[in-house]
């Protein structure tokens, strides 16, 4: 069976904020996958600090936020996994 997929993407600064409001300074590649009508955002964040793993605000440059969780964390990495919650934080088509 065939459908129709867009990927989107958004690559670049970010900023984790955690409940707590401390933010932390993150590389991000972000994608929104479409399939027929359902859509998810995911990707990675590359960071110094990894923060605990809770449900957090992603912020790009521009101020729009997603709320995403880790998903992964890879110790001994700076890479984190995530997976969005809504609306992601990018335009996507």
């Amino acid at each position: 069976m065939m459908t129709d997929m867009a990927i989107n993407a958004y690559s670049g600064p970010a900023t984790l904020v955690t409940d707590d409001g401390a933010e932390r300074d993150a590389t991000v590649d972000l994608f929104v996958e479409q399939e027929g009508g359902l859509k998810r955002w995911f990707g990675t964040a590359r960071l110094d600090d990894v923060p605990p793993l809770e449900e957090l605000r992603l912020r790009t440059p521009d101020g729009r936020e997603g709320k995403a969780i880790i998903t992964r964390v890879e110790y001994g990495s700076d890479e984190v996994e995530l997976q969005g919650s809504g609306p992601p934080p990018f335009d996507f088509a």
